[in-house]
Parts: C-alpha cells; sequence; structure tokens
C-alpha cells in the first residue's frame, strides 16, 4: 500500500435542488395495497387454510354418523257418524276425530312417548368405553374384538364388543349414576367409574350391589368381548328421557290441510330409532282406536235405551193402523193427503233427529252453549212447520185425518227404528273390530345411509373459514407489524426524503459465499452485475447524494442504519464502486470498529487501518488500499479496538478525516448500527452528510425515528434515508404503509451482524 494525493475534483452542480415531497395521506382503503398484503402473507393463509381443511376432515370423518326414518300417518276426515241418515249431522256426536294440529300434540303426548320408551327400555342406556377421539370411528370399521386398553388406560376398546343387559334397576338416588360392566376370564364385575368393585359374577347371573347406601341390580344375559373390556350403563330419570324424545320428535302435516302427518326422528343407531318411530306410531293408532271404541261404547248405552222405546211405539203405531184398516175397509189417500204425508214424516223424522242431538249436547254443554242454541233454533223451525200441516190436514175429512196420522206415525216410527237398529250394529263392529281414523301409511325402515355429517359441506366449510381466518390474520398481522414495507411510509411518518430505493437482489447471494469466506477477489455487485436492478438502485443514489450534498460543509458521507444486518456495508461498498465509474476519486472507510467487514467484500485482510491510524500506531497512507476497484481507495478497520466510541470521539480521527476528506472528492464512512452502540454518534457530527439505511420487511419505523433522534443529540442531521431490500417480486412498489411504529430493545450479535447475503450487512 502506497499513498497517493490525488486533486480533487468538484461534483457536478445542479441548476436547482428537488426536496422530496411527501405523499399525501390517504385514509382510504386500497384494493392493491390489501391484494399486496394477502400476497405477502400467502403461506400463511396458506398454512391456516390446510390446518381448516385438515380440522374439518378429521372432524367429518370422524363424527358420528347420525340418521333419519320417517313414518306417514293419515288422520281420516270421516263425514257422518255410525248413525248414519237416521240422525244426520247427530252421527258427528260418535266421531272421535281432531283436527291434525291436536293429532300431532297427541302424537307428541307424554302419554304415547312415555309408554314408548317403558315398553323399549330407552331411559337405560349401554355402550362400550371407546377409545378417546377415535375409538368409536376405528369400531364402526371392525369386524372384530380389539384388545381392551389405549395408552397405558385399562378397559378403552376399539373393535365390535357388544353386550345385552336384560335387567338393570337402581333406586331413585342411583339415577343418572354411571356404572361399569367389566367382562373378566370368569364372567363379569360391576365397577363404579373410578374402579371401585360392587358385585362379580357370571353372564346370566342376577347381581345384586349397593352403593352409598343405595341399592342396584343386574342381569347381563349376553357378553361379547375380551376379558378387560368395559361397558358403561346408565339408569336416565324415565321424565328425562321422555322430554328429550319429545323434543327430538319431528312432526309436521304434509301440504295444505293434507291430513297427512309426516313424523321423523334422527339417532346415531338406525335400527333404534327406526324401532322407537314404529312403537310411537303403534301406540298412536292403538290409543285412537280405543278413544274411538270408548265413545262408540258410550252410544251403544244409548242407543240400548232408545230402541226398546222405539218399538214400542212402532208395535202400537201398527196396532192402531191395522184396527183402522179392519174397522173402515181398505181405500188410499187422495192426491193432497199424499204429499202432505210425505212432507209430515220427513218434518217428524228431523225433530227426532234434533231431539235426539239435543239429548246428547245437553250430556255435554250447558244451555247457553253455541250447539245447544242452534239446535233448539232448528227444532223451532221444525215444529212451526209441523203445526202448520196439523192445521192442514184438518181441513181434510175426518177419515182421512185419521188414516193420514196413523200412517205417517207408522211409517216415521218404522223408519227411526230400522236405522237406529243398524247404527246399533255399527256401532257393535266400531268397538269390537277396533277400528279408528287414523292409520299408518309408510311405517319407519332402517336407513342405510347417514344424513349427517355432510363431509362435503364441512370440508367446502372449512376450506372457506380457513381461507377467511388465514386473510384475517395476515391482515391483522399486517396491520400490527413494525417493519417497513414502503418508502412512503418513511417520508409520511417520519418526514424524511428517501433518496433512492434499492431493490432486493437475487445474484447478491451468489457473492455471499465468498464474502463469508473471505476469499481473494472482488465481490461487489455493481462489478460482476452491473445490470442489476439493485446497482441501478446505487446509480440512483449516486444522482440524488450530489444533490443533497450542494450544502454540506465537507465531502464526509456517513453510513449507518439502526440495527445490524440491514445491508449498510453492501450499499457503502457499492455505492463508492458506483461513484467511482463516475469518474470521481472516492474513499471507503470502514468506520465500523466493532464488527466491520467491509474488507472481505474486497477479498483483503483486515490489517492495519483506520483505528491504527486514528489511534497513531500506523501513518494513514500505510492503511490505505489504493485503487482497489477503479476509482475507489480503502480503508479497512483494522485491529479492533476495546474502546471504539472514545476512539472514534478523539481530536485524533477529527483530524484524521479532514485530511482525508482534502484529498478526495468523495469519502464514505461505513459506521456501526446507531442503536446498538454510541459510535455512530460519535462519528456523525464530522460528517458533512448522512445517510440512513432502513431495509424493507425488518426497519421499523420506531427505529428510524429513535435513530434520528440519538444523532440529534449529538449534533447531527440525517440528511436523507436510502430504503434497501424492496422485495419488487412480493409487492407493487409504491403501495402500502402503516401509520404506527414500535421500538423495541437490540441487541449487537454476530449471528445477526455477520450476514453478506440478500443486501444484508
Amino acid at each position: 500500500m502506497t499513498p497517493s494525493t490525488p486533486t480533487p475534483q468538484p461534483l457536478p452542480q445542479p441548476n436547482a435542488l428537488a426536496a422530496p415531497a411527501l405523499a399525501d395521506d390517504d385514509e382510504g382503503i386500497s384494493l392493491v395495497d390489501l391484494f399486496d398484503t394477502l400476497m405477502d402473507q400467502r403461506w400463511l393463509i396458506g398454512a391456516v387454510t390446510a390446518l381448516g381443511v385438515f380440522g374439518a376432515g378429521l372432524f367429518a370423518w370422524t363424527s358420528t354418523p347420525i340418521f333419519e326414518t320417517n313414518t306417514l300417518v293419515q288422520v281420516e276426515d270421516t263425514k257422518g257418524g255410525p248413525l248414519g241418515g237416521m240422525l244426520g249431522e247427530a252421527g258427528n256426536l260418535f266421531d272421535v276425530r281432531s283436527p291434525v294440529t291436536a293429532e300431532i300434540e297427541i302424537l307428541r303426548s307424554r302419554t304415547i312417548v312415555g309408554q314408548a320408551v317403558e315398553r323399549l327400555r330407552l331411559d337405560l342406556e349401554v355402550r362400550p368405553r371407546y377409545a378417546p377421539l377415535v375409538g368409536e370411528w376405528l369400531a364402526r370399521r371392525s369386524n372384530d374384538l380389539s384388545d381392551p386398553g389405549f395408552l397405558g388406560m385399562d378397559g378403552y376398546v376399539r373393535g365390535n364388543e357388544a353386550v345385552q343387559v336384560a335387567l338393570f334397576e337402581v333406586s331413585e338416588g342411583l339415577l343418572g349414576q354411571t356404572f361399569v360392566i367389566a367382562a373378566t376370564a370368569s364372567g363379569l364385575a360391576v365397577q363404579t367409574e373410578d374402579g371401585q368393585l360392587l358385585a362379580s359374577g357370571r353372564v346370566g347371573e342376577r347381581l345384586v350391589f349397593r352403593l352409598n347406601g343405595e341399592e342396584g341390580a343386574v342381569l347381563v344375559s349376553k357378553l361379547h368381548a375380551k376379558p378387560g373390556a368395559h361397558f358403561l350403563v346408565t339408569r336416565r330419570s324415565a321424565q328425562a328421557v321422555t322430554r328429550a324424545l319429545q323434543n327430538d320428535l319431528q312432526i309436521s302435516e304434509k301440504g295444505k290441510a293434507s291430513g297427512i302427518m309426516n313424523v321423523s326422528l334422527e339417532g346415531d343407531d338406525p335400527q333404534r330409532i327406526a324401532q322407537v318411530l314404529n312403537q310411537i306410531t303403534e301406540l298412536y293408532v292403538r290409543q285412537n282406536v280405543d278413544r274411538k271404541a270408548a265413545e262408540a261404547e258410550k252410544s251403544l248405552a244409548f242407543l240400548k235405551t232408545q230402541l226398546p222405546m222405539l218399538r214400542q211405539q212402532l208395535e202400537a203405531a201398527e196396532d192402531r193402523f191395522s184396527r183402522f184398516r179392519n174397522e173402515r175397509g181398505t181405500f188410499d189417500l187422495g192426491a193432497e193427503s199424499s204429499a202432505m204425508l210425505g212432507q209430515m214424516v220427513s218434518l217428524r223424522t228431523k225433530e227426532l233427529e234434533l231431539t235426539q242431538k239435543r239429548k246428547e249436547l245437553d250430556e255435554r254443554y250447558t244451555a247457553e252453549h253455541p250447539q245447544v242454541v242452534a239446535v233448539e233454533s232448528q227444532l223451532r223451525t221444525v215444529r212451526t212447520e209441523i203445526s202448520r200441516l196439523e192445521r192442514s190436514a184438518r181441513q181434510l175429512p175426518a177419515t182421512e185425518q185419521e188414516l193420514l196420522r196413523l200412517t205417517r206415525d207408522v211409517k216415521v216410527n218404522s223408519g227411526l227404528y230400522t236405522n237406529l237398529l243398524d247404527s246399533f250394529q255399527q256401532l257393535r263392529l266400531v268397538k269390537e273390530g277396533k277400528v279408528g281414523n287414523v292409520r299408518v301409511i309408510d311405517t319407519a325402515t332402517v336407513p342405510q345411509y347417514a344424513i349427517k355429517p355432510r363431509k362435503g359441506q364441512i370440508v367446502g366449510l372449512g376450506l372457506l373459514l380457513g381461507l377467511l381466518a388465514g386473510a384475517g390474520l395476515a391482515l391483522l398481522r399486517n396491520q400490527w407489524r413494525p417493519q417497513l414495507r414502503s418508502p412512503e411510509e418513511i417520508e409520511q411518518a417520519t418526514g424524511m426524503g428517501v433518496l433512492a430505493t434499492v431493490p432486493l437482489s437475487a445474484r447478491q447471494a451468489t457473492l455471499a459465499g465468498p464474502i463469508a469466506q473471505g476469499t481473494p477477489g472482488l465481490h461487489l455487485l455493481a462489478l460482476k452485475h452491473s445490470d442489476d436492478a439493485a446497482v441501478e438502485g446505487m446509480r440512483s443514489l449516486r444522482t440524488a447524494l450530489q444533490f443533497t450534498m450542494l450544502e454540506a460543509p465537507n465531502r464526509l458521507v456517513m453510513v449507518t442504519g439502526p440495527t445490524p444486518s440491514i445491508g449498510k456495508s453492501f450499499l457503502s461498498a457499492n455505492l463508492a464502486v458506483v461513484l467511482g465509474a463516475g469518474g470521481r476519486r472516492v474513499l471507503l472507510i470502514d468506520a465500523d470498529l466493532r464488527k466491520g467487514h467491509l474488507h472481505k467484500y474486497f477479498g483483503v485482510d483486515r490489517g492495519v487501518g483506520f483505528s491504527d491510524a486514528v489511534a497513531g500506531r500506523t501513518p494513514v497512507n500505510d492503511t490505505i488500499f489504493q485503487s482497489i476497484a477503479p476509482g475507489v481507495d480503502f480503508i479497512t478497520t483494522g485491529k479492533l479496538p476495546p474502546n471504539p466510541a472514545e476512539l472514534l470521539g478523539s481530536a485524533h480521527a477529527d483530524e484524521l478525516l479532514r485530511e482525508l476528506t482534502s484529498r478526495y472528492d468523495l469519502v464514505i464512512v461505513d459506521s456501526a448500527p446507531v442503536l446498538p452502540v454510541a459510535d455512530a454518534q460519535a462519528l456523525a457530527p464530522r460528517a458533512g452528510t448522512v445517510l440512513m439505511v432502513a431495509r424493507a420487511e425488518q426497519t421499523s419505523l420506531g427505529d428510524l425515528i429513535e435513530s434520528r433522534k440519538r444523532l440529534a443529540q449529538a449534533g447531527a442531521r440525517v440528511h436523507g434515508v436510502v430504503f434497501n431490500g424492496l422485495d419488487l417480486s412480493r409487492r407493487r412498489y409504491g403501495y402500502g404503509y402503516s401509520q404506527g411504529y414500535r421500538y423495541g430493545r437490540y441487541r449487537y450479535r454476530q449471528d445477526h451482524y455477520g450476514s453478506y447475503g440478500q443486501n444484508a450487512s
């Protein structure tokens, strides 16, 4: 290394100075920024989505299948009653039909459902103790017995184990208590859930046990399991089971006023739900028949009192008619009398019908009931008409009047007696034949396919929710992440101008290995790949720097940054090469006396350098690597001192920098980071221009603001920011910024400060 004293050349003087303009503060939502954020976090979104799909699939395939069966029941709306034409509308009194809404409530009533619970022993719950999570799923796919046990825990099964409990009785105090039937080598044992032995015996033997002063008994008729397998048995309250089954029953009328009820039931045991539903409908039909038989029996009792009376009346009328014919001889009624006879027979029959109806209503309602009032009104109308006909009949000859009266009595009593006798026979059929007005159209069948879970829908929902959750998490992470993502954030939040943006260079990664190993030779992106986008960013910085230095007191430029591993050394070295290529004489000084490694970019040893010159151990000219790159001289850190901040703040360091600045067009000093150590604060007041490096996705606004504050306390000003490492493949340039920032703790560590690739260090 030999000294040289080149003649400094002035920097070009532009006509105007363009200050960086702050972008307008846009409070709106940018769809492009939103899209970029989602693309940035695509791996996070993908991972959350995959987790959602996996969880949904696991749930869908391990959930217990739910089956559904149904039955159709018709409620017949019969017209007229068993007394038919004789009593007309009065026959409806013997009908037991109800509106469909009422029949639905009867079908769901505790009387019907409670009987089904009792007959089918639905209050007794018996199930194998399946292994957690996957035991039941494995059991549904197994044809063999399993070896009891799960992760060292006894009793758990996952095969086709089965048990039939013929008897399980417990006192009221043990209702809801779960007991364990354990298969043993000699038979079985009854235990509590915590393993307390209550009784033991053989299959088919009635076992009696006591727990907490309460008694119980169990009889197992069949046991299909290996020794050690456990079954859980619980006797529940019949009322509670009945209420639950009432809630589970789904009953509705198909169509409007169709009289057909659709009854459905869901459950995890297809045979059991079909059995339960058929039992309920059977009990419902039975009670309907019993209701109608009871009504028929009441009607029969009424008719038994009426038939003898009508028979006597009929016989008396026939006797009177026979005596009249014998005494007067045979003659026919005239046309007028025949017509009158037909009307009188019809009205007398109607009067008797209404009279019978009134008697039936009197047994059920008071005199003020609307039906009673309506029948009374009809009776008055019929009797008025009968009185009118009787007055007309009195105008006939006496003999013809008598024949008309006798013929009327015979016809009316004969018709009433015949119809009433026919109705009596029909009611006997109703009572003995067990006929109701409801019938089962379709019985419940054992379903073959589960209706739940709908695996496709669940997986699709998991995919959708995973996407939404991933996108929400990505946006939330983006909102609270303090790292910078665009230069606009810096200008809007800090007011500091961004002199240039240096894109992330993939080619720099190929140079990272030789730099880290200290391989001899030049390992500079600006020399190896001068067409790289990052180098073009350096050229933009070179132009901006010329404007920035117009009013600078000296030609010393200090490059620093808030934290390590943000690319300040990469920028310092390549900027020096770009400036040298522009015809300027540049001196590059590695003033990071803590971890400085600029010498590795040039493939030289640290040797003697800046610290040795400042300490006076070595003349400065002996520390300069002349023309290490075109137009560039270089000074390494030299021996790393124990007190770098004091050394850099000394008067000798000030003298040395002034001397070197007078020799070169530009002196670039690569300083240590601001936040971890105080070295940069010691150097910054001597620099005419201070450049702050910020790295995309790493540096935060808090870093920049705190760094500017510390430099200001030392009497220096940040003249511009270089935004380094912007990944153009991930985001559109110029979009997105964060309004908030945070400042945290920083440590100066080798593992973060020894990186050479991807525009780092």
